[in-house]
């Protein structure tokens, strides 16, 4: 969604936490949002250090089956490496 989207640019632009509210909320609006999964996944990993917190939203985004193979592969490696570092 373009909610997310705006998530995804300001985490780039170095504001995680109110980046990730952004996609929490663009979430909220349309839970299936395979994309939104992704980047609140990233942006709490890698923006604001919480590796805890990327589990939920990748075991989610692991659920889709149409899932691209090379988003899929990324997902699973980041998902080994939180649930590592718990």
């Amino acid at each position: 969604s373009a909610l997310a989207n705006v998530g995804w640019m300001t985490h780039l632009s170095g504001v995680s936490d109110i980046a990730a509210s952004f996609v929490e909320q663009s979430l909220e609006i349309q839970p299936d949002g395979g994309i939104a999964l992704w980047y609140l996944a990233k942006i709490r990993f890698d923006g604001l250090g919480d590796a805890a917190g990327a589990i939920e939203p990748l075991q989610r985004l692991l659920d889709y089956e149409n899932l691209p193979e090379e988003l899929r592969t990324e997902a699973e490696r980041l998902l080994a490496e939180a649930e590592g570092g718990q």
